[in-house]
């Protein structure tokens, strides 16, 4: 399990170290006014870096239990751990509502 967060993590770090590249590269390549030469080159600077940095292999999890599945994106944490969490009162603002 270890082994798993520490994949996530070294790959979270590259896609945020290359997105900026990634970006810019792309911009070149689908711009029609810049001349071809350098849209071509610019593609084989994209096919260069590695595919490990590409954004859409990054999987929400929550921080805490690193489940997937039932994960709320407002808070970043799973919803098991969100209502052990709102029933003792450490998220500020959030209490179990009494009927």
């Amino acid at each position: 399990m270890k082994k798993k967060y520490l994949k996530e993590k070294r790959l979270c770090k590259q896609v945020f170290k290359n997105e900026d590249k990634r970006f810019a590269l792309k911009s070149i390549i689908f711009n029609q006014h810049i001349p071809y030469p350098i849209r071509w080159n610019s593609i084989t600077q994209l096919a260069i870096l590695s595919k490990e940095g590409i954004k859409y292999r990054l999987v929400n999890k929550c921080f805490l239990s690193k489940q997937r599945k039932r994960f709320n994106k407002l808070f970043r944490i799973s919803r098991l751990v969100f209502l052990r969490l709102a029933r003792t009162g450490s998220i500020y603002g959030i209490k179990k509502a009494i009927w």
